[in-house]
C-alpha cells in the first residue's frame, strides 16, 4: 500500500510539473503518460526480472542436466555441453544486468537473444530425439517444458519498449506468435502420434522445419532492435509468416494434409487467417497505404528511443526517463497537430 501510495504521488508531481494534456487526449498516440502507468505494474523493475529470469534458467537447467549426469556417472554428452554454453549466456545476462543493463535494454537484448537461441538448440534436439528416435524421458520433458517457458518469459522482454511505448498491436502480435507456436507443436505431436514415423511425413518435416524457423528468426531480428518500434514489428512478422506458415499451408495443401486429423484441418485454417491479416494489415495496410504515417511514426520512435537510451546511458531514474520522454511526446504531438492543422 505504501509503495503504491508513493507511485500516486510521484504520478500526480510529474503531470503537475509538465502540465501535460490528460491521458485521454492521447490515447492515439503511440505513447502516452496513462500507457506508461499502466504498463509499469507489469514492467516495474526490468532488473528484478531479469535476475529472476537468470536464477530459473540457471536452476532447472542444471538441476535436470547435471544431476542425472552425476548419477549416471555420463557428463560427456551432448546435452551436458549445450547447458554448458547456455550457462555462459546465463552468466553474462547476470554480469550485464548488474552493470545496470538489464534484459530489455538495448545491450542486455542481444545477450538474452543469444542465451534464447542456446535454449532453443537444446529444445530442438530434445524434440528431434523425441520425434526421430522415440527417445523422451521424463527428465527431457521437463528440460522441453522449463525451455518453453524461459522463451515466453524472455520474448516479454524483447517486447518490453515496444508493448510499454506502443498500441495494442504489439501485445496481439505477441500473443499470436506464441499461439501458433503452440499450434504448431500440437500438430507435430498429433502426426506423430497418428502416424508413428513423424519424419517419414512431408508435412510432418515442414512442421517441424517450421517450428525451428519460428524460433531463431525469431530472435534473430530481436538481437538486432527489431521489436522496439512499430514499423520493425511489421517487418518482422511479414518475413517470419511469409518463410513459416506460407510453405506449410501450400505443403498442406498439396498432399491434402489436411484430411489425416481434424486438428490439422483447424490448424491449417489458422495459419491461412494469420496470413491474410498479416499481408492485409501488416503489409498492405501499414507498410503500403499507410507507409508516410508509418514512417513519420517510426522517426518519432526512434527519437525517443534514443532520448531513453541516453538517459538510462547517464544514470537516470525510471521516474527522470519518464518525465522526460513525456515531454518530447508532447512536443511531438503538438508539432504533429500544427502540421495536421495547417
Amino acid at each position: 500500500k505504501f509503495k503504491n501510495h508513493l507511485a500516486k504521488q510521484r504520478s500526480s508531481v510529474v503531470l503537475q510539473n509538465m502540465s501535460i494534456k490528460p491521458p485521454a487526449e492521447l490515447t492515439k498516440k503511440w505513447k502516452s503518460l496513462a500507457r506508461i502507468q499502466s504498463m509499469d505494474r507489469v514492467f516495474s523493475s526490468p532488473r528484478t526480472a531479469s535476475y529472476a529470469w537468470c536464477a530459473f534458467v540457471a536452476t532447472y537447467w542444471t538441476l535436470l542436466v547435471i544431476i542425472p549426469g552425476i548419477v549416471r556417472n555420463v557428463l560427456n554428452s551432448y546435452e551436458y555441453w549445450i547447458w554448458f554454453l547456455g550457462m555462459i549466456g546465463v552468466c553474462s545476462m547476470y554480469y550485464c544486468t548488474r552493470g545496470d543493463f538489464p534484459a530489455d535494454s538495448q545491450a542486455g537484448k542481444p545477450i538474452m537473444a543469444l542465451t534464447c537461441i542456446l535454449i532453443s538448440v537444446d529444445w530442438t534436439s530434445h524434440a528431434f530425439a523425441a520425434l526421430q528416435f522415440n527417445n523422451i524421458t521424463i527428465t527431457a520433458g521437463f528440460i522441453m517444458l522449463g525451455h518453453s517457458f524461459a522463451i515466453l518469459w524472455a520474448s516479454l522482454f524483447f517486447y518490453n519498449r515496444a508493448i510499454k511505448n506502443g498500441e495494442h498491436m504489439a501485445w496481439l502480435s505477441l500473443l499470436l506468435q506464441w499461439v501458433d507456436i503452440v499450434m504448431t507443436c500440437v500438430s507435430v505431436i498429433v502426426l506423430h502420434g497418428k502416424e508413428g514415423a513423424c519424419f517419414n511425413l512431408p508435412i510432418c518435416i515442414m512442421y517441424f522445419v517450421s517450428l525451428v524457423l519460428n524460433l531463431f528468426l525469431w530472435f534473430f531480428p530481436i538481437m538486432f532492435g527489431y521489436s522496439n518500434t512499430q514499423k520493425h514489428i511489421h517487418i518482422n512478422t511479414v518475413l517470419l509468416d511469409t518463410v513459416t506458415d506460407l510453405p506449410v499451408v501450400v505443403t498442406m495443401f498439396a498432399t491434402n494434409a489436411y484430411s489425416i486429423h481434424w486438428w490439422l484441418f483447424i490448424d491449417v485454417a489458422f495459419k491461412i487467417i494469420m496470413l491474410l491479416r498479416t499481408y492485409a494489415y501488416h503489409l498492405l495496410v501499414s507498410l503500403v497505404l499507410r507507409r508516410a504515417e508509418t514512417n513519420q511514426l517510426q522517426q518519432e520512435q526512434e527519437e525517443q528511443i534514443a532520448l531513453e537510451n541516453k538517459l538510462f546511458a547517464e544514470g537516470a531514474t525510471g521516474e527522470e526517463i519518464d518525465a522526460k520522454s513525456a515531454e518530447l511526446i508532447k512536443r511531438q504531438s503538438e508539432a504533429t497537430d500544427n502540421v495536421t492543422t495547417s
